[in-house]
């Protein structure tokens, strides 16, 4: 009795499969791209981060300060918020942030304008 593989339908393919294979693994490395730059933002560890989409802000939950809002451009803390309960998601635009802890409660922060 002869192995499944061998009597199987894609026989035929097999080199072509091995080809295409070969060459979706070679696609696979890490890229050669340095840091733009790096900083401090969450002394202790952080629990959740975002950017914003002109990647100008982040906001960054830790474990021991709360919400801070950095600013990437000054490299600098520009706000920092406190959530009533452990933050596991942020969310950040522009002009608002929102907070939402691991039991579901969420609150939203207007940020103030410069």
């Amino acid at each position: 009795m002869q192995s499944t593989l061998k009597s199987s339908i894609f026989q035929p393919f097999k080199p072509i499969l091995l080809v295409l294979f070969t060459i979706w693994l070679s696609g696979c490395g890490l890229a050669e791209t340095e840091s733009t730059g790096q900083t401090d933002q969450s002394v202790g560890g952080a629990l959740a981060a975002d950017i914003n989409a002109k990647a100008n802000l982040s906001v960054v939950s830790s474990i021991n300060n709360g919400i801070s809002v950095w600013s990437l451009q000054q490299n600098r803390q520009k706000f920092n918020f406190r959530h009533t309960s452990r933050v596991s998601t942020v969310l950040l635009d522009e002009q608002q942030m929102i907070s939402l802890s691991s039991s579901g409660y969420a609150e939203v922060w207007n940020l103030p304008t410069p």
